[in-house]
């Protein structure tokens, strides 16, 4: 698929009808300089060599990126998943990659980068 506009619409609402994105939130909430920062790529409110994983998906204590997909791939063994991550590489994204992760991109990314990786994934 040529990257034109006609295409990365086609590609834009292909996505949509793909994707569901539910955001759940019960704790106490945010305050407001931090909220209006959310979506900002490199925004984090992480220290640095004190929390987080580098994967993104703090679940649970413990419970990371890699764990998920691996509880996940336990009960749905095909399942497909990308990895984005603002943070390098690390041993645990070549682990989740071995164990069947297709993509892995580094914010920050924009729809197209979104698009090729998703494509990539249900291709394989």
């Amino acid at each position: 698929m040529k990257d034109t506009p006609k295409n990365m619409d086609k590609l834009k609402r292909y996505i949509r009808n793909l994707t569901t994105l539910k955001v759940q939130d019960e704790g106490i909430g945010m305050n407001k300089a931090d909220l209006e920062r959310i979506f900002e790529p490199f925004f984090t409110k992480k220290i640095m060599g004190r929390s987080g994983t580098g994967l993104d998906m703090i679940m649970d204590p413990g419970i990371d990126g890699l764990e998920t997909y691996k509880r996940i791939i336990q009960i749905r063994p095909d399942q497909r998943a990308i990895i984005a991550s603002g943070f390098s590489e690390t041993s645990r994204v070549k682990e989740m990659m071995a164990l069947g992760a297709s993509q892995y991109i580094k914010k920050p990314y924009g729809l197209n980068d979104i698009g090729k990786s998703v494509k990539e994934a249900l291709s394989i």
